[in-house]
């Protein structure tokens, strides 16, 4: 068998099939398939989806809960030589009906709960072709043979595009190739040692990109993938107990949810002695909840990968020292293949390899170019235009709208987002600073800031989850003042208020445009900020 790395997503399946078939390719915590079963099944779902008229390139998408029939539906997909997009069974059928007509989606893979609010979809796009036969398919054994016409595509093809709402709540599709998918779940797997014996959880939904590792770097390593279902996602106590029972050895996720294995499911109290990798992404994980993390599995490796969804990952940072006190943590160097530059407050393009940390520390808007890169939106020339950052010699590098600092030991590090700067009575107020500052304190298990209009006028306000222990305690209030006092100008304290929860969208992130309305609703002012609501 030939050593050079498959080129697309299917190949990496056939040749995982021959190298590791015996071996468990996924479980869902109800059964185990083989990669030698999880390949037939993948042929006959493939088969089901070549007599349904799909074709290479077409777009097919997967409205699916996350489960075996749901890889086995995205594997069909790139193995006809087709586009996946997955859906989000639990989004408003408004939006997963803008997102089929906007990416020409003939055909729906669904399952029970993605046939719900099938009428609503359908009366939007009247033209879907609904098939619900995959989940017998998937769970049952594949008849031995079963070998559709299959079109192998390029690697420069189309393999997913994955939807993300930005500013103005449109979905815009980020498109990624089968080259740039391998090239980052290639990147991961060497190196994080990814092997055939490891048990890699799968917390992100298939519609965020944390996913692409779990689905795809699992793959070429001939490991298995465990699904971890929705249902037990909002129970950290029982997210612990399942992490131990199928003895998972790398983890990947956003903060928050390794924030809530420590304050409610008992990590602490019951560590997960086979974790050797915990990664994580997403958003910052604050600084004193990491170190609180590294003594709780002092035997797992820690490390925090970061890139916005156009980019993959493009830098990361193995985290071997975790300061003492509040300094964030590096999003690190750039993954092998990533071109960065940096854009200053002039307006110059620097490349970040050209630039000489030592001379001191450089601060700028992060613009990537490299293999992970997406070919860009789907039939968005306009949102194209304003993302990419064009070279003299032609390179295009993304504008991640990410502000970023190289360190005098030549590391990065995130100051926040671009847009989440505002200027509120003659003053530039960076929110990530006040977000920070407050998840700094012990007392805090989440948070956020943001501007609310009260009696017609801006002002400044934080949102804060207080840790269970801390509650009801009335002095709180008291205290995170005086701690964000030490750590901030006068001109940035907002006023606090606490919340039992903060509302999140379905890939764990704090769903800021809800925040804002919630918090307007409770002082009576009906108007949100939109703009609140990152990209």
């Amino acid at each position: 068998m030939s050593h050079a790395p498959p080129a697309t997503l299917a190949a990496a399946l056939r040749r995982a099939a021959v190298a590791h078939g015996s071996r468990p390719a996924v479980h869902d915590l109800r059964r185990s398939v083989t990669y030698a079963q999880l390949h037939q099944r993948v042929l006959a779902a493939a088969a089901c989806l070549s007599a349904r008229g799909v074709a290479r390139g077409d777009r097919v998408a997967v409205r699916m809960d996350k489960g075996l029939p749901a890889v086995v539906a995205l594997h069909a997909i790139h193995a006809m030589g087709a586009v996946f997009v997955p859906l989000d069974v639990r989004a408003p059928p408004l939006r997963a009906a803008r997102i089929l007509a906007d990416c020409g989606v003939r055909h729906v893979l669904a399952d029970r709960a993605g046939l719900r609010q099938r009428g609503a979809i359908d009366e939007a796009c009247p033209e879907l072709e609904w098939v619900s036969e995959l989940g017998e398919l998937a769970t049952t054994e594949a008849p031995p043979g079963a070998q559709p016409e299959l079109e192998e595509p390029g690697p420069d093809e189309l393999a997913y595009i994955l939807y993300t709402s930005g500013t103005t709540g449109t979905p815009k599709g980020i498109v990624h190739t089968h080259r740039s998918a391998l090239a980052f779940a290639g990147w991961a797997a060497e190196h994080y040692g990814l092997r055939p014996d490891d048990r890699v959880s799968s917390h992100a939904p298939f519609h965020f990109d944390l996913s692409t590792l779990d689905l795809y770097s699992t793959v070429l390593a001939g490991a298995c993938v465990v699904l971890l279902p929705p249902s037990i996602l909002s129970f950290p106590f029982e997210l612990v107990r399942v992490a131990h029972e199928q003895a998972l050895t790398v983890w990947y996720s956003v903060p928050l949810a390794l924030t809530e294995l420590l304050e409610r499911g008992q990590l602490e109290q019951r560590p997960l002695p086979a974790l050797r990798w915990v990664l994580f992404a997403g958003e910052p994980f604050p600084t004193a909840k990491l170190r609180r993390l590294a003594r709780a599995l002092p035997h797992a490796r820690l490390s925090n990968l970061y890139g916005p969804t156009e980019t993959n990952v493009c830098t990361f940072h193995d985290v071997v020292d975790i300061p003492d006190d509040d300094t964030p943590i590096p999003i690190g160097r750039p993954c092998p293949g990533a071109r960065l530059r940096l854009r200053d407050a002039d307006g110059r393009v620097l490349p970040l390899d050209a630039l000489e940390p030592a001379a001191g520390e450089l601060e700028g808007e992060l613009l990537v170019h490299g293999p992970t890169l997406m070919r860009g939106y789907w039939g968005n020339p306009e949102a194209d235009a304003a993302a990419f950052w064009v070279a003299d010699d032609g390179t295009r590098y993304y504008r991640t709208g990410d502000r970023v600092r190289l360190g005098r030991d030549g590391a990065l590090s995130f100051l926040g987002r671009r847009d989440r700067q505002i200027k509120l009575r003659g003053h530039r107020i960076e929110l990530d600073e006040i977000e920070h500052a407050l998840a700094s304190h012990p007392a805090v298990e989440a948070c956020a800031a943001l501007v609310v209009r009260r009696s017609g006028s801006d002002v400044l306000h934080a949102a804060v989850v207080p840790t269970l222990e801390r509650r009801s305690d009335p002095a709180l209030d008291v205290e995170l003042h005086a701690h964000m006092a030490a750590r901030l100008p006068p001109y940035t304290m907002p006023s606090i208020e606490f919340h039992a929860a903060l509302p999140r969208t379905s890939t764990g992130k704090i769903d800021r445009r809800a925040l804002v309305a919630i918090v307007s609703a409770r002082h009576r002012d009906p108007t949100p900020d939109p703009s609140q609501e990152p990209p």
